[in-house]
């Protein structure tokens, strides 16, 4: 799956597209190579998802990206997390996530998906 990541600083926007096929790898290597850049702590975080196929994920997928997670994230509890979702299917894998995450023993930032990009922005104060 094809991960594009913009960093808007002026923002302090982390602005990640996904497109086609995605797999467990391809998301925790995102995170770690997101997650590990330098002074991007505070920053707001949208992650679009309206254009991946996530149809080969499994809940048990999800939930072991959501468990290799906390040793990577260097995020402030402070920033807040969107997920653009285009269907129902995608919604309820990342519902999933969103619970899982949730339910972490490390702290976690506010989440929330959307089916518009311009009320994910406004959620994140970005628009």
């Amino acid at each position: 799956m094809p991960i594009k990541t913009l960093y808007n600083h002026d923002s302090q926007l982390i602005h990640t597209t996904c497109s086609g096929k995605t797999s467990q790898t391809e998301l925790i290597d995102y995170h770690k190579t997101v997650w590990l850049e330098p002074g991007i702590s505070d920053y707001n975080e949208l992650i679009d998802f309206s254009e991946a196929d996530i149809s080969s994920l499994s809940f048990s997928d999800i939930n072991l990206i959501t468990q290799a997670m906390p040793e990577f994230i260097t995020y402030s509890s402070q920033s807040k997390l969107a997920l653009l979702i285009d269907n129902f299917h995608q919604g309820q894998k990342i519902g999933f996530y969103m619970s899982a995450r949730s339910n972490s023993d490390k702290p976690v930032r506010p989440m929330k998906d959307f089916t518009s990009m311009d009320k994910a922005l406004d959620w994140l104060l970005i628009h």
